[in-house]
């Protein structure tokens, strides 16, 4: 993934016509030289009220942060716009568009960009670009794209000056410009923060914890800062113990003259614990969520197991029974076109399986006794126990996650799976 772009993008609003209605991968992309001056007062554009909560919601992690709040811009906004609608017309959870699909409007974002009326004048250092998918509001799509290290970094970044807003249905699209001048130094979780998660499920993509050694992790710390500033930190309890961390740079950094760090701790963090980070010249404290109930290393609280009378269960977030009992899974299961779609993690373990993710090969492999299933992300061709099986629908990536098919997965562990449509519940009973 290459490194330089974004767009000075001011021109005449009338001319534009947006109507408005908005993760997974983070992208950056190269944007071309600067071949003409385009210069308008946009001031007087409307934006729909969704979208003005998006920027409120957005502003207020900010300024929580210490951060320059930042604007709107109408060009960035119909680019995520039109590809938060190509996203729910197509099913399809990418950053790139194919032409001929419904509503394409661009293969890359910069071409977005311009169909949208930018123009080709691109004054701005970076564009990136976030998609998260169904979530119930941008305020929950924008967190979970917060609590992604890659994605975060462009969301709290010190030089990043405007935003655009795309949401059509469950599909949420937001497109950041930096090219602002600050040198200040941007960390997250910010100064006295409070309900941090304790973890990162590794997940993103691309992978913050790829060549780590590690598969999971603890909350990761990020901190974009000039390239003059020595980042290397550590992190230690409340009890002034250390914590195993590994320090990471970017590979490609949001701006040529910021260098963007991971702090990654290699285990869990304790819940209801205040940690205390030093890195970057600065030294802040956050506290993660829940309560600590002793022990050197409390583990995470998964055992909570919900009744079917204690949640409604609906297409965005489908119950998982197994022999009786609920599983808890997180992200929450899906339908997509009649399919129940898991997360890679939690309900094939809870089924008596070991589950792997070769992150080079995008490939999932599910162990169980002398059955082993392997499925890669996008291929509708399974391997199971060496011989390939067609599926119906395909694995896929989203918000950090990859989600494989229930029904087929468990089929082929030997389970039997029924469907519960009035309490919108996947019922999976173990068979061996």
């Amino acid at each position: 993934m290459s490194k330089g772009f974004v767009v000075k993008i001011t021109a005449v609003v009338a001319a534009l016509g947006i109507i408005l209605s908005g993760v997974q991968a983070f992208q950056q992309e190269a944007l071309a030289a600067p071949v003409q001056q385009i210069s308008a007062s946009v001031s007087n554009y409307a934006y729909p009220a969704n979208v003005q909560n998006a920027l409120a919601n957005f502003n207020k992690v900010r300024i929580s942060a210490g951060l320059t709040p930042v604007e709107l811009d109408p060009f960035l906004t119909k680019a995520a716009q039109n590809h938060a609608a190509y996203i729910s017309a197509n099913n399809d959870i990418s950053h790139s568009e194919v032409p001929g699909n419904k509503g394409f409007t661009g293969l890359k974002l910069r071409d977005r960009l311009i169909a949208a009326g930018a123009g080709d004048t691109f004054n701005y250092t970076d564009l990136n670009e976030g998609i998260d998918y169904w979530k119930k509001s941008a305020l929950e799509a924008m967190n979970n794209l917060i609590d992604a290290p890659y994605h975060r970094i462009a969301i709290v970044h010190p030089q990043l000056t405007q935003i655009g807003v795309g949401i059509s249905g469950d599909a949420f699209v937001f497109t950041y410009a930096l090219g602002g001048k600050s040198s200040d130094i941007s960390i997250y979780p910010y100064p006295n923060q409070t309900g941090v998660p304790v973890s990162f499920n590794g997940l993103e993509e691309p992978n913050p914890l790829a060549g780590t050694g590690i598969s999971t992790s603890g909350y990761v710390v990020t901190i974009s800062a000039p390239n003059s500033v020595s980042v290397s930190g550590s992190i230690v309890n409340s009890k002034d113990v250390s914590i195993p961390v590994i320090n990471k740079k970017k590979e490609y950094s949001a701006t040529n003259s910021y260098s963007d760090w991971l702090i990654i701790p290699k285990k869990d963090l304790s819940p209801g614990e205040t940690y205390t980070v030093t890195a970057a010249g600065k030294t802040w404290s956050f506290t993660t969520a829940g309560k600590y109930t002793g022990g050197v290393t409390p583990p995470v609280n998964n055992s909570s197991k919900p009744s079917a009378g204690s949640i409604k269960y609906n297409a965005n977030n489908i119950g998982i029974k197994i022999n009786g009992e609920y599983v808890k899974v997180d992200p929450t299961a899906h339908s997509v076109n009649s399919n129940t779609f898991i997360p890679l993690r939690g309900v094939f373990e809870a089924m008596g399986a070991t589950v792997n993710w070769n992150q080079a090969a995008k490939q999932v492999t599910i162990t169980k006794d002398e059955t082993v299933v392997k499925l890669t992300v996008g291929n509708k061709i399974a391997i199971i126990n060496g011989r390939e099986k067609r599926m119906g629908t395909a694995s896929f990536s989203k918000d950090g996650s990859t989600f494989v098919p229930l029904r087929f997965a468990s089929e082929a562990l030997g389970a039997k799976v029924t469907w519960d449509q009035v309490n919108w519940t996947a019922v999976i009973t173990l068979t061996k």
